[in-house]
Parts: C-alpha cells; sequence; structure tokens
C-alpha cells in the first residue's frame, strides 16, 4: 500500500481546527455531564486550563525494504507527553502553549538506513479566533527541534506551521479546510478538508485526518470505534549517520517518516474529566524517505497495540451562565450577534 505522507501531513491541521469547531454551539457544561468535550469545557466553563496527555505504542516486527538486498524486520515504539495551557478571552479567543516530546524509536539491525529513534521537543502554540457562532479559524506553530539526537545540534530546528477554518452548518455537522507549511517536508505546502457528522445520538462519522473514524456511543462513558490513523513528521538526522551505515550521502539529511495504521479501540471516562483510549490493529505502510538524496524504503505489515492517557484540569472556572458570557462577548463584538446554529 503507497500512501502520500505529504498529502497526510498536510491534512493534520483540519482535524484540529475540525475537533475546536464541535462545541462551537456553545452548550453549557452540565454539572452531570460525565464525558463532556475537551472543547466545550474550553469555550463555556474554562477560563485557564492544563492539559495533559500521554500515549504509549508498541508495534510488532515490520519488513522494511531499501532494495537492492537492505531488508529486515524492524519493532517500533512510540512514546508522546503533551502539555499545554489554554487561556481564554471572552468566548471569542483560545491561546494555547506548552510543551510536547514525541519519540519513534526503532529496534532493528545497524546495517539499515534507520535511526535508533527519531525525537521531536517542540512547543504547541495556537490561537483560536471564533469570529462567529458558526466559524472559527486556528493558526498553530510548532518550533522545537526534530532530530535523531546524535548529537542534538542547533540545524535540527525547525517551526512547521499551519491555517485552519472551521464552519458549523448545525449541531450534526461541520466541515472544516487547512493549509500546512513545513519548510523540511518534501512539498512544503498542502492543503486539505474534512467533515464531522453526528449521524444519531450514538453514531458520529468523524472524516477528518489524520484520524478519521466511526465511533458509536456505548455508554454516556465509554465508546468505541473503527477506523485508520496517519501519523509521522520530518527529522534531520546526525552528521555520521550515513556514514556509520556506509552511505555517507545520508549524512545529516531529512527524513520524512510516516505510518498508515489500521485498527479499532475504546473511549471510557473514568473521571468527566480523565479519560482512558486503548487501540489495537495493524500497521498497514510505514516509509523512511531521504528525499534529498532519493532513498526510500517500503514496509510490510505488523499488529500494533496503543494506550493514552488524557487529563484535563480547570485552574480556573468560569461560573457564568452563557447568556451572560454571551452579553459580555457581544459588548465588545457587536457582530457576534447571531441565531442560534440548527439542530
Amino acid at each position: 500500500m503507497k500512501v502520500n505522507f505529504c498529502a497526510i501531513l498536510g491534512l493534520v491541521l483540519t482535524s484540529l481546527s475540525m475537533a475546536y469547531a464541535e462545541e462551537i454551539l456553545m452548550q453549557k457544561v452540565s454539572e452531570t455531564d460525565k464525558s463532556p468535550s475537551k472543547e466545550q469545557v474550553l469555550w463555556t466553563a474554562t477560563h485557564l486550563a492544563y492539559d495533559v496527555n500521554v500515549r504509549q505504542d508498541f508495534i510488532g516486527p515490520a519488513a522494511a525494504n531499501f532494495g537492492e538486498g537492505r531488508e529486515d524486520k524492524i519493532r517500533t515504539t512510540f512514546t508522546s507527553v503533551r502539555q499545554v495551557v489554554t487561556m481564554r478571552k471572552y468566548m471569542a479567543f483560545l491561546f494555547h502553549g506548552g510543551f510536547e516530546w514525541n519519540r519513534y524509536g526503532f529496534i532493528g539491525p545497524d546495517t539499515l538506513p534507520v535511526p535508533g529513534a527519531l525525537h521531536a521537543f517542540f512547543l504547541p502554540l495556537a490561537i483560536d479566533f471564533r469570529f462567529s457562532q458558526r466559524d472559527l479559524v486556528r493558526l498553530q506553530a510548532a518550533p522545537g527541534y526534530y532530530s535523531d539526537v546524535e548529537p542534538l545540534e542547533g540545524g535540527d530546528f525547525n517551526t512547521p506551521y499551519a491555517l485552519g477554518y472551521a464552519h458549523v452548518f448545525s449541531r450534526r455537522v461541520q466541515v472544516g479546510l487547512g493549509v500546512s507549511v513545513n519548510p523540511w517536508r518534501e512539498k512544503k505546502i498542502l492543503g486539505g478538508g474534512g467533515f464531522r457528522w453526528k449521524v444519531s445520538d450514538r453514531w458520529t462519522l468523524k472524516f477528518l485526518m489524520p484520524r478519521p473514524q466511526v465511533e458509536y456511543k456505548v455508554t454516556d462513558t465509554f465508546s468505541l470505534s473503527a477506523g485508520s490513523d496517519f501519523r509521522g513528521d520530518t527529522f534531520r538526522v546526525g552528521d555520521h549517520f550515513g556514514t556509520d551505515r556506509n552511505n555517507s550521502k545520508l549524512n545529516g539529511t531529512l527524513v520524512d517518516y510516516q505510518e498508515v495504521r489500521a485498527g479499532a479501540g475504546f473511549s471510557w471516562h473514568i473521571l468527566p474529566l480523565l479519560e482512558l483510549n486503548g487501540e489495537a490493529g495493524m500497521l498497514v505502510d510505514r516509509e523512511f524517505n531521504y528525499h534529498q538524496q532519493n532513498v526510500r524504503s517500503t514496509s510490510g505489515k505488523a499488529p500494533y497495540v496503543s494506550m493514552t492517557l488524557h487529563c484535563l484540569f480547570q485552574v480556573q472556572k468560569d461560573k457564568r451562565t452563557i447568556p451572560e458570557q454571551m452579553h459580555a462577548l457581544e459588548t465588545e463584538f457587536p457582530w457576534m450577534r447571531r441565531t442560534p446554529a440548527a439542530h
């Protein structure tokens, strides 16, 4: 299965902007709600929030083939720790800032042009601006180091950024568009789109890259999902990476790394703002693309499992009613007066 890595990464922004459009219609969080959405809490019930997300994945042995007889099996791990502080101004702006670390670990023979690990240390920065009750814009950037850390150098610094737009047609249907810019990526500027359709109170279609999903709500606190997951990033390898693997032209070059997965999972709200997610399935495609040197791999398939723990802390709550918040918003931004969106 061959998938365009750049097209996948170009659509990542869509899911970000669409996620924040999901609850933009401003329903107040109920004290009895056992599984409120993060976006609903941030937009209507919180002045200041602290968001923590921890993830660990394991992928079984999958063949990596670079041609000319250079093939062997590689096992992969993925670790992610994300901490973000969000501040809300009126009901029009969300300001996000924090720290995120992602690590892809690879276990296999040293003879292949595969790093021992690829790290991303960056600051997830974003501004969401809701300029009407149906429209939202997001500007985001991720300045940081994207490297195999052998060693970590100033040349490993990069700043991918993106712009997204989301429109709410109704409480059940939202659409989004986005454009992504990454100076290191093989195709530097890319765009995409997607939609979310709440078919019924239990079924939701989330055709949003990089995780298109079909979701079924079993109870108020437990749901099931099935779909695919497109992930990856662009990194710079060390100055001796190629020499150590008998291919000096790969020294200090860039690598686009991608994974494509298909699987099923669950989401369990242990507490209203504490969520555990699990997933299992198959890695159906993986690629190391050293696009500056025209060296890339093909991949075999392998099983994977993933666990994620997500917690949102309301550091400073907003106890005002929605009408009180809307009055403050419309006083500051008169053009925001709109009729409520349809159901």
